[in-house]
């Protein structure tokens, strides 16, 4: 990961900060100019992704992020469980 950040850092894209409450870690933070540069390269992704939710109801719109959210909550739940563990054995 770090090396993926050192290219992107590299090109403009992001900068790193450090993160006001753990002094250990950095923030990984976009530069606007940088993404301002690249967006253009993801406008066929917008209009592709904006065909495909214009088939769904706000209705169905809503299920699926629900659906969404309850997956993120789940897989952090779970991370958190699969980190408790490694440090629990360590």
């Amino acid at each position: 990961m770090t090396s993926v950040i050192d290219r992107l850092e590299q090109a403009g894209y992001v900068i790193r900060d450090k993160d006001p409450n753990d002094r250990r870690r950095v923030v990984v933070k976009p530069v606007p100019e940088g993404s301002a540069s690249i967006s253009p390269l993801f406008q066929s992704i917008m209009q592709s992704t904006l065909e495909i939710v214009s088939q769904y109801t706000e209705q169905e719109l809503q299920l699926i992020l629900n659906f969404i959210r309850q997956c993120n909550e789940m897989t952090l739940t779970e991370m958190n469980k699969m980190k408790n563990e490694k440090d629990r054995m360590s």
